[in-house]
């Protein structure tokens, strides 16, 4: 299910969300407009400390617009409603389509559903970065315009 990537790349990743969690209290500030018109394509996906393997890197993307947001999971298309506040963001009303496609994508797919779950996920931007966290599991985008 989960591959684990070299220890260089797992050792990285880790001290990136370590300084983003000092900077919690920064990001709380966010504002709502920083995320607002781009498209944000997936490069990292974790969970408890495990890299999924990304068979068609840049093809799971999100675009977040005022009040609603589309993209597509790496397979199949998502869209729906959203409210954000402070460094939370709660998506509603989650539409998905209904393609089968590779195990693998739909591995990456189904972890990125849990986001669109009840509570909500915490929301963080950091230079170029959207990171999206839920439970143990972590989503890495990278901004597109």
């Amino acid at each position: 299910m989960l591959r684990i990537l070299g220890k260089k790349v797992a050792v990285g990743f880790v001290g990136f969300v370590f300084a983003l969690s000092f900077s919690a209290c920064d990001e709380d500030k966010m504002a709502h407009s920083e995320v607002l018109n781009t498209q944000w394509h997936l490069y990292i996906l974790s969970q408890n400390g495990e890299f999924f393997e990304l068979p068609n890197p840049n093809e799971a993307k999100i675009l977040i617009k005022e009040n609603e947001f589309n993209g597509n999971l790496g397979c199949n298309g998502v869209f729906g409603a959203y409210k954000m506040s402070g460094n939370k963001i709660l998506f509603e009303n989650v539409g998905v389509t209904k393609k089968l496609c590779d195990p693998k994508s739909m591995k990456v797919e189904d972890a990125l559903l849990h986001f669109f779950g009840n509570g909500g996920a915490q929301i963080a931007l950091k230079n170029d970065e959207l990171v999206l966290e839920k439970d143990s599991l972590t989503a890495v985008f990278r901004k597109r315009k």
